[in-house]
Order: structure tokens, then C-alpha cells, then sequence
């Protein structure tokens, strides 16, 4: 043994003690004969007066402990420990775990279990409605219709997902719902997710392969490899249908802010207030809806007025910021399946504060196509002109548009005739189960230099067009997502 290795010299001892009254509680005192040399010279960090420390703690709450210490004699502390324990998380799981799936073979033991009568009792197939909408409900996702045929081997299930950002976890929990829930003769599920009245997709799965693989190692792999997609047809004439989805009013109280730049007085000007939504939808597909926009405070009105000879388009903000109460926005939309793969919106009102007009667009989206071809037509735009306390549309002109007057304090936007087609190739990143499902609309209103268009947007893809508020048909490379 070598022991010239041994630590040796002179000792420095050091100890220290705590004292727990309680649960929340907590008492320390030490002795440290640590001098702190460095600490306490040149850079005079503190000033050591005494080798003990003292220190009181108290648990706030389980993840929250706050600490006092009076340390060296001379210096004062306080601590606020964030602690973290895997087994106690700090928040509750917001999505809770999916009700296991339950194989028929294990409650459907009789005969009689496996009858099809039930499929020709309207009480009956209402009764499964309901409890399928209170499924789903406690899901987060919205029942808009069950379709069950008298030969009752298969279902349709139409829903509405405001929960999930990505659809393939709401389809796997409406899969469960459907195989906890329908009787055993029913084998074939379709799930059709809706958004904005239309049917995006049909994902077609078999009963027995969800109740097989969904505790098989690679059950991604092997339920993509029995799953089936297809374009979601009409609603079927004897669907129930949830009664009370429409028509729909919603509205909606939140603040705004309305940044100004670039004044030559003031390069950064702001308006602060709150925006009252309202939205009215009479029937699948319609949708009218405004916002009216009230001031607290804000000195955008304060900014000097342009005079440039160029076509004013955002120069004139200034002209608009002059009223404390505006509208926003009026408009009323509607977006509907034209026919096999082909999709339409129309819109028409006041698209923002400055401009309004007419515009539409059709889009042609096979489901299981990661190409889409839009055509996109604006065929009216025009600005609102101020004179006074009184406002006006004016039809723009194909040529240049009026100077500014004392009347015309804000002038229309340049005419946009004809199209624009846009092509849009989504490029799948990795995921799990590809479900390439069609999507719809959703978002608010863009420029109207830009109305609201139809767009081909994958949430677990990447689009080489450009981005837009408005989102419509959309191609998704996803999962069935079981977990």
C-alpha cells in the first residue's frame, strides 16, 4: 500500500445539522471552516465574519420549497426551489389515456349477442347514437352524425375534432369508441372526419384487426397495412344526426395590439384594446361572422398622414386609426364539395378595416393524391373611403385609382382580374402509420389582396407554398394513433 497517497496536512472540519418539526418545516445550522480566500479578497464578493450558518425552509406546496439563510456572519439569502418528481408530475396530463379496446370474443360469448335485429329499431340505433356522442364527448371530439345500414355489419361515424392537432389521435379514439360501444355484428368502421360542414376523408378499418393488433409490437406498421382510405361521400339519407349543432352562435371577447412603423416623427407607434368576435353558421358549410374592434388606448391616430403619389394600399392606416370603435370585419363564406375531389369556397363582405369585396376559389384534391391544383379568382375588390364621419365601398377601377382629396381620404386597392394557380407538393417527414387523409377549411380571414383561399396544408408535412391563414383541403402522411 502506498501510503504517501493518503490525504494528509491539516484538518478543516465541517459539519452540519437539521431539525424537521414537521412536513413543512425545516431548521439547518453549519459550521464551515472554509475561509473563502479568493471569494474575499481582491474581488470582495462578500465579507466573512463568522464559520456558522443558519437557514429556515418551509415546503409551499409539493414542487415549491422557499428557503431564508443568514450565511458567514454578514450576508443574507433567500432560495425558491422548483422540484420535480417523475412519479408526481407538476401538471396533470391534459389528454387522458384511451379506454382499452375490448375484443368482442371476451363479452359477446351468446349467439344471440351476434344477432343483427338491433338494426332495425330506430330506438335502437338512437340509443347508440347518444352514447356515442357522450364517447366522444369525454374525448373532446363532437359527433355530427352516425350512419348505421339495416344490414348491420358496418358504421359511419362523422365527427368533429377541436381537440387534437393532429387527426390520427382522434381517429384512433373514435375507434375505440366505435368497438366498445356498437353491437358485435358491426365488423366494418368508417370514420370520416369533418371540419367546416365538409367530409375530409373516410378511413375504413376492420373491427377484428383493431381488436388483434393493438398490443402487437408493430402494431403501426400491420394496421396501416389493413387500413383503407378513401373520398368520403355524400351523408347518407337515414343518418342520425346530431340535432343540436345547427345553426351555430359563438362569439368571443379578446385583447389586440396594432403595432405602426416606420413614422418619420415616431418610427413605432401601438394601439392596445379588445375585439368582439361573433359567428353565426345556419347550416354545414355557411358561416357568416364579424368582429367589432373597440380602442383603450394608442396613439397610431397620432401618425403623420402620407403623401405619396403611389396606389395607397396600407399607407392610410393612419386615416382609420381616427375612430375609437370600428368593424373590423363583415363578411359571410361558404365552402362546399363540388364534386369528386373537387372543392369550392365563395366569400364575399368586408374582409378587414380597409378593404372588401367578392372572392372564390375551387380547389381539385384527390385523397390520395399529395398534389392539389387551385384556381383562385378575385372579382371585385375595392378599399372603404372615408369622407367625414361617413363611410363608403367604391368599385375600384381597372386603372390607376383616384388621388387622394379631402373627400377620399383612403383610396382602393388595385384590380386584380383574372386567376392565380398555385400547385402544392407536400413532402412527408417521418411518422408512423401513413393514413394520407384530406383535410378542410379552418383560420381567419387574410388580406383582401389575398382573399381567403383554399390551401393544401399537412400538419406531418412540409409544403413548398408559402403559408396562409386560411387553411383548406389538406394532405396528411399520418397515423392511426391507438396510444
Amino acid at each position: 500500500m502506498a501510503y504517501d497517497q493518503w490525504f494528509r496536512g491539516e484538518m478543516a472540519p465541517f459539519a452540519g445539522i437539521e431539525w424537521l418539526p414537521n412536513d413543512r418545516w425545516g431548521f439547518k445550522a453549519e459550521y464551515s471552516s472554509d475561509a473563502y480566500v479568493l471569494e474575499t479578497g481582491a474581488p470582495d464578493v462578500f465579507e466573512r465574519k463568522s464559520s456558522f450558518n443558519f437557514g429556515a425552509e418551509y415546503q409551499a406546496r409539493p414542487g415549491l420549497r422557499l428557503g431564508a439563510y443568514y450565511l458567514y456572519g454578514s450576508e443574507i439569502g433567500v432560495t425558491a426551489q422548483i422540484q420535480l418528481n417523475p412519479k408526481h408530475p407538476t401538471q396533470p396530463m391534459r389528454v387522458s389515456a384511451p379506454v382499452p379496446v375490448a375484443p368482442r370474443s371476451s363479452w359477446a360469448t351468446k349467439d344471440s349477442h351476434w344477432s343483427r335485429d338491433w338494426a332495425q329499431s330506430t330506438r335502437a340505433k338512437t340509443t347508440l347514437r347518444d352514447l356515442m356522442s357522450e364517447a366522444l364527448q369525454q374525448d373532446g371530439l363532437i359527433l355530427e352524425a352516425l350512419t348505421l345500414p339495416a344490414d348491420g355489419t358496418e358504421a359511419e361515424l362523422r365527427y368533429r375534432n377541436p381537440r387534437y392537432r393532429a387527426q390520427t389521435l382522434a381517429i384512433g379514439r373514435s375507434a375505440r369508441a366505435m368497438a366498445r360501444l356498437l353491437p358485435p355484428s358491426v365488423e366494418t368502421l368508417k370514420i370520416v372526419p369533418m371540419r367546416g360542414g365538409l367530409a375530409l376523408s373516410q378511413v375504413v378499418i376492420r373491427r377484428s384487426d383493431l381488436e388483434a393488433l393493438e398490443h402487437s409490437p408493430d402494431a403501426t406498421e400491420a394496421l396501416w397495412a389493413v387500413t383503407g382510405l378513401q373520398e368520403a361521400g355524400p351523408l347518407a339519407g337515414d343518418a342520425l344526426v346530431s340535432g343540436d349543432l345547427y345553426p351555430a352562435f359563438s362569439t368571443s371577447i379578446s385583447p389586440y395590439t396594432a403595432p405602426s412603423y416606420f413614422d418619420p416623427d415616431l418610427p413605432f407607434r401601438l394601439d392596445v384594446g379588445v375585439d368582439l368576435k361573433a359567428s353565426y353558421a345556419p347550416a354545414p358549410g355557411w358561416r357568416i361572422a364579424g368582429t367589432i374592434r373597440q380602442r383603450v388606448w394608442g396613439n397610431v391616430k397620432d401618425g403623420r398622414a402620407s403623401n405619396s403619389v403611389l396606389p395607397h394600399v396600407r399607407t392610410d392606416a393612419t386615416e382609420y386609426a381616427q375612430f375609437g370603435t370600428t368593424l373590423k370585419n363583415l363578411y359571410v363564406t361558404r365552402q362546399w364539395q363540388m364534386g369528386r375531389d373537387l372543392y369550392a369556397r365563395s366569400t364575399a363582405g368586408l374582409f378587414e378595416s380597409m378593404f372588401g369585396g367578392v372572392s372564390g376559389e375551387v380547389l381539385w384534391k384527390p385523397v390520395s393524391s399529395r398534389l392539389a391544383l387551385g384556381l383562385r379568382a378575385i372579382m371585385w375588390c375595392s378599399a372603404i373611403t372615408i369622407s367625414g364621419c361617413r363611410s363608403a365601398i367604391t368599385k375600384p377601377s381597372p386603372a390607376m385609382p383616384p388621388p387622394i382629396t379631402s373627400s377620399t381620404k383612403v383610396t382602393m386597392c388595385s384590380w386584380m382580374p383574372g386567376a392565380i394557380w398555385r400547385a402544392i407538393m407536400a413532402r412527408p417527414l417521418r411518422w408512423t402509420v401513413n393514413l394520407p387523409m384530406a383535410g378542410g377549411w379552418a383560420g381567419s380571414l387574410p388580406s383582401p389582396m389575398s382573399p381567403p383561399r383554399i390551401s393544401a396544408k399537412a400538419p406531418l408535412t412540409r409544403a413548398s407554398a408559402s403559408a396562409s391563414r386560411w387553411t383548406g383541403c389538406w394532405a396528411n402522411p399520418a397515423a392511426i394513433h391507438l396510444a
